[in-house]
């Protein structure tokens, strides 16, 4: 069997919206959550070798793919209890759960507000949210957004607005590039 070909697809209803969602392979169930403004395509690597083990969920989240798109403020809290909704539309009471950067986020608030869902917490590429926290600092800077947008998506605890707000206040291509490169290169290569 190819495990890259969905055992099954398509939408479900849960809370307020439609959510797409793919199931590949067999074994414990695994929750796969993508980043900010990806959707489940991105796991296009990850499905083949983690369904020889396990029965891989993907989605998209609120607001991207597939999934209902509605014209609100979007929350890490509203798009926990999504993926718990989505679980729980799927039969399916406990995962392993996985979540890649924005994900991560997601990922944590299901531990937090329902801990019975989580059978393990796998985190990548990610950190927990706040202002306290200087990796949301890098990463405003490299998306060339300055730090009034983190006080003011802060106090909201909604996404939307820095989405939103990603070319309100853009760095110049040459500093967003410097910053973006900083990751792979030491300052003595500038």
């Amino acid at each position: 069997m190819n495990t890259y070909t969905p055992i099954q697809s398509g939408k479900v209803k849960v809370n307020d919206i439609n959510i797409y969602y793919e199931i590949y392979g067999s074994g414990e169930p695994l929750l796969l959550i993508e980043g900010l403004g990806y959707s489940s395509w991105m796991w296009f690597k990850q499905i083949p070798e983690f369904s020889k083990e396990y029965t891989v969920v993907v989605f998209d989240n609120r607001g991207v793919g597939n999934t209902d798109k509605p014209n609100i403020e979007y929350t890490i809290e509203m798009m926990a209890d999504d993926s718990v909704g989505l679980l729980k539309a799927l039969g399916l009471e406990s995962a392993h759960i996985l979540g890649v950067s924005m994900g991560g986020f997601i990922a944590q608030e299901i531990a937090i507000k329902h801990p019975n869902t989580v059978k393990s917490l796998i985190l990548v590429s990610t950190s927990s949210k706040g202002s306290s926290n200087p990796f949301w600092n890098l990463f405003l800077e490299l998306f060339g957004m300055e730090n009034p947008i983190l006080e003011f998506n802060n106090k909201a605890d909604s996404i939307l607005p820095l989405i939103n707000s990603f070319n309100l206040l853009p760095l110049p291509p040459e500093k967003r590039i410097r910053n973006k490169l900083s990751f792979a290169f030491t300052p003595q290569y500038f």
